[in-house]
């Protein structure tokens, strides 16, 4: 028969049976009162273990009544568009428990957001998830852009852009890569909550109290989580109910917009812009046959958004585009909606954070609202990650906002003046400013900078205080934002440089950014292009002492510049072999060196010499140290 719980609790003095009567009293007495302590330790036990497990019940007002206790959840992600199936997905990937809710019922079955800039592909790859994305999604290599005249004014070469894995944008609908990310939430262990609604969200210094109702919309669930992070759109009831401020205007114009089939002579790897004196209206293909997304400008009539027909898109499109030969049939979305320009002050409250179109919304030009947002969730998983894991201190946290608001300021900043431009009703902006912008656009090198810029690439953290190397951060109170950066010089707080290796253990070609897939930060230790014994050796020395003490933080590589290792070469950890020097030059060290990247694919720390000590004190800033 199986022994019960307490069944073990009879073997002790003061069980089954009574004290020897050599004992005296006293021993009697404290034999009896420890074990009925251990007794009731051990019922407390069995019922955290309980809690452990289901975490959070249904609301009971008699919980609250008997001060009942709550295990809390890490996090709570509400939201489960690309932002937060990205926030969800790394948490749980880090070992974080956490849940999923959203208030619709089901999923999306719409194309919505469509274009993927390079370095969220680059971001998907560093998630293992890069390869369904792309089957269902087209390559967009050119965008043509035609003035009011008709004639071409600019040919813009998405294969231009240097030592970029992925050259091109990529077309993809929406939900497509929701369900890759749904089933990569999946492989992590976690799933969607439909049909659960935030209604109530309060917290104090130890967690945040979310009421939620259940998909019945009878009963309610109050969930203890950690922190809460708000992915739920620009409707936010999270940002709400901390009272962040969601400042901004609306745009004096609308979009309508249809996905159709067009027939035309035209190849569906391409878009099309015609930069009419009425407004814009352009062309971009769907990765369906002969399916195609239609957007035009037009001037506000009304505080409400007119009725769009098929009929109506046709007359524009004539109008606007010239192409009298074309066919406009089978529309399966018409849509009018007013371009919003706002974002918050604020990123995070207390234990609340705020991540995409929860913080900040703008204008579809470029391309841009779905990839910020889907960064916003990258930068933030990791940290939050570390700091739940005791790995990061609480100032890991604090970097979030002072790297992800300048963002966002500078892609409201960048649409907002774009969208303002193309549809500016102005004499002086028609006649003067739109026939010079018109010029400068033809020039490859103007080309090339917007193609860069709308690839994202650019986008660095050089101002944060997780970057330290080579150029100073700005003083405080000085501008937060990075000036337009170069590929080729990179600086701490830059996107990490991609470059290919040859890994010494398998003798296998493998990639930076397959580092990446770990989720751990990465301290690259050059050898030089020239390798001394000494200055290796010192090297080696630096790499036992990180793993010393970080060692299930920070994985330290020994990039040597040869084909193989030496026999003097005594170290038993990875070691990189840049046999053409490619890593050496991508990342501009020519002696012995050293390159911290972080988790999410930047330098964190970059110097030409090696500094031991200036390293040490950077991870005590934002590390805990775990020593063996």
């Amino acid at each position: 028969m199986k022994q019960s719980p307490q069944g073990w609790l009879k073997d002790l003095p003061g069980g089954n049976e009574p004290p020897p009567a050599s004992r005296d009293r006293k021993m009697a007495h404290f034999c009896r009162k420890r074990k009925k302590t251990m007794e009731v330790q051990l019922m407390a036990r069995q019922f955290s273990d309980k809690e452990a497990v289901t975490r959070n019940e249904p609301e009971d007002p008699s919980n609250r009544e008997s001060g009942r206790a709550f295990t809390p959840l890490d996090v709570l992600v509400v939201g489960a568009g690309p932002t937060g199936l990205v926030m969800a997905s790394e948490l749980l990937r880090r070992g974080i428990s956490c849940r999923l809710i959203d208030q619709k019922d089901g999923p999306s079955t719409t194309s919505r957001a469509l274009g993927m800039q390079s370095r969220t592909l680059e971001l998907f790859e560093q998630m293992g998830i890069i390869t369904p994305i792309l089957e269902h999604a087209l390559k967009l290599w050119e965008t043509y852009v035609y003035g009011p005249d008709g004639k071409l004014q600019m040919r813009m070469n998405w294969q231009a852009l240097p030592q970029v894995p992925y050259p091109y944008q990529l077309v993809v609908a929406q939900a497509h890569s929701e369900s890759v990310l749904r089933e990569y939430l999946k492989e992590q262990g976690g799933q969607v909550e439909w049909q659960r609604e935030l209604v109530e969200l309060s917290q104090d210094e130890q967690e945040v109290t979310a009421r939620v109702k259940s998909e019945n919309g009878t009963t309610f669930e109050v969930i203890h989580a950690r922190y809460v992070i708000g992915c739920d759109g620009a409707h936010s009831f999270v940002r709400k109910s901390q009272g962040i401020s969601f400042e901004g205007s609306v745009m004096e114009a609308d979009f309508w917009l249809a996905d159709a089939q067009l027939k035309w002579e035209r190849p569906q790897r391409h878009a099309y812009v015609w930069s009419h004196q009425e407004g814009l209206f352009s062309v971009m293909p769907l990765p369906f046959d002969q399916q195609w997304r239609l957007f035009a400008h037009i001037p506000r009539r009304s505080e409400a958004p007119e009725e769009v027909t098929l009929e109506r898109f046709r007359e524009v499109f004539t109008r606007r585009t010239g192409e009298l030969g074309t066919v406009i049939c089978k529309a399966t979305w018409l849509s009018n909606f007013h371009i919003h320009q706002r974002m918050v002050t604020r990123y995070r409250q207390g234990r609340v954070f705020l991540a995409g179109d929860a913080a900040h919304i703008h204008s579809p030009t470029g391309g841009q609202g779905l990839n910020t947002g889907i960064q916003d969730a990258y930068n933030l998983a990791w940290k939050l990650a570390l700091v739940l894991g005791k790995q990061g201190k609480e100032s890991l946290l604090e970097t979030y906002e002072s790297e992800r608001l300048p963002v966002a300021q500078s892609v409201l900043k960048a649409t907002g003046a774009g969208t303002a431009l193309q549809y500016a009703q102005h004499p002086v902006v028609k006649k003067v400013v739109s026939p010079l912008l018109s010029r400068l656009i033809q020039l490859p090198a103007i080309q090339r900078k917007i193609a860069l810029a709308s690839s994202e690439l650019l986008i660095n953290y050089r101002p944060s205080p997780l970057s330290h190397g080579r150029e100073q951060r700005p003083p405080s109170g000085g501008k937060r934002w990075q000036k337009p950066v170069s590929l080729r010089k990179v600086q701490a707080g830059d996107r990490a440089p991609q470059a290919t290796f040859l890994d010494a253990s398998s003798q296998t070609p493998r990639t930076v950014f397959q580092l990446f897939q770990q989720g751990v930060i990465h301290l690259l230790l050059f050898t030089g292009l020239h390798v001394r014994i000494s200055e290796t050796v010192r090297t080696t020395a630096l790499a036992r002492l990180v793993c010393a003490q970080w060692h299930d933080l920070i994985v330290p590589h020994l990039v040597f510049a040869g084909k193989e290792q030496p026999s003097w070469l005594q170290w038993s950890g990875s070691l990189l072999l840049d046999v053409d020097h490619e890593v050496h030059s991508a990342y501009g060290m020519q002696a012995p060196a050293l390159c911290l990247l972080r988790p999410d694919g930047y330098i964190g720390m970059i110097s030409k010499r090696f500094d031991e000590y200036t390293l040490f004190e950077y991870l005590r800033t934002f590390f805990v140290t775990q020593r063996l």
